[in-house]
């Protein structure tokens, strides 16, 4: 192992570096370096992790920090036996063969001034894509394979986003446990397609335990009610059974800040199948009335078959400037929350109860 982490490098030292061939780890964690040479990275032919961060950020201008990128990009697909990455990248790869990577820490983010952040070498399969346009995204074949071991996707200020299932068609959310999303003009729902197959699905999003949207201007909730009563008739008496109440099964967390126009959280559906749940933090939705609908209609309410809701692990409940808001759910006569430990309400002008006859 060879590390330079938190060091200043004018010029990587090709001289040395060159003569490493047995490397098998290198780490540029937090470090500043003004120049590398073409062929040092490619000349480590048995490295196996490479740990670069964000080292090549303080070169004199953008451009010429694409131009390392690109260099960079093409140096590291050559690593043949390379296992573990952490990198920034300043342009989006399209067709960036890295199938042997197996843990990985990546941000692209085509702009300046990235955050250094503290090293972390554990590396959770962790895809950060930001300020760039949705289109890209769907060109991008080197992400479509990455996202099929992604385990923390966030994505921040995508120019386009409207729709996750229909943007992003073509990339995997199987293994996913963490979702964030940040910055957002377009994007309505999470959940928002007239495809019939994408509500047959019987394990949306089955490892998903942690949802983050944050300063999303018009988004209105994580499914389309619209779309909820065209389908769920058909759903719940296929041969299937009612595939929809799989939906977000693994969930245990959710955090929503200045989501402007979204006026409930879940479905009642869904809701009945949120069984590892616990916590429930919403601040400042303005439009937010209550955290579970019935907005699907008899055909859900029929669907869910119960006056009450159990949330049976939920322990952390924090509402704070929700000035619409008005109960947990309306749609049925009790919520059971017996492991609630910390309850916090804030700035909640119209709550009276969460519910009529709510055992919390």
């Amino acid at each position: 192992m060879l590390s330079f982490a938190g060091s200043r490098i004018k010029e990587f030292p090709k001289e040395i570096i060159g003569h490493l061939g047995h490397l098998k780890v290198l780490d540029l964690l937090n470090c500043t370096v003004a120049r590398i040479y073409p062929g040092v990275l490619s000349s480590l032919s048995m490295l196996e992790e490479l740990y670069v961060g964000n080292s090549f950020q303080t070169m004199d201008g953008l451009q010429e920090r694409k131009e390392m990128t690109h260099a960079i990009i093409a140096e590291v697909a050559s690593l043949s036996h390379l296992v573990a990455l952490d990198i920034v990248l300043f342009i989006l790869p399209k067709d960036w063969v890295i199938d042997k990577v197996k843990r990985f820490n990546i941000t692209v983010y085509p702009s300046s001034g990235y955050n250094v952040t503290e090293p972390n070498y554990m590396l959770p399969n962790r895809l950060e894509l930001r300020s760039m346009d949705v289109t890209d995204l769907r060109d991008s074949s080197s992400l479509k394979m990455l996202s099929q071991s992604t385990k923390i996707l966030e994505l921040d200020s995508v120019k386009g986003l409207k729709n996750i299932l229909s943007d992003l068609d073509e990339y995997s959310f199987e293994r996913l446990t963490k979702l964030t999303l940040q910055k957002y003009d377009d994007l309505e729902y999470l959940i928002n397609t007239p495809d019939v197959k994408v509500f047959q699905i019987a394990f949306l999003f089955p490892v998903l335990e942690s949802l983050e949207l944050t300063e999303l201007d018009n988004f209105k909730g994580i499914i389309c009610h619209g779309l909820l009563l065209d389908f769920l008739p058909e759903v719940t008496q296929s041969s299937m059974g009612p595939t929809l109440l799989k939906w977000f099964g693994n969930l245990k967390s959710i955090f929503f800040w200045k989501c402007a126009k979204m006026e409930n959280v879940f479905s009642l559906s869904i809701a009945r199948n949120l069984m590892h749940l616990e916590n429930i933090e919403i601040f400042d939705c303005h439009l937010t009335e209550v955290i579970v609908s019935n907005e699907g209609g008899e055909h859900e309410i029929a669907a869910v078959a119960t006056d009450k809701i159990e949330f049976p692990k939920l322990k952390i409940l924090c509402l704070w400037g929700l000035p619409s808001f008005t109960a947990f759910c309306k749609a049925v006569n009790a919520i059971e929350l017996p492991q609630l430990e910390y309850l916090f309400l804030h700035e909640i002008p119209k709550l009276s109860s969460l519910c009529p006859a709510s055992a919390v």
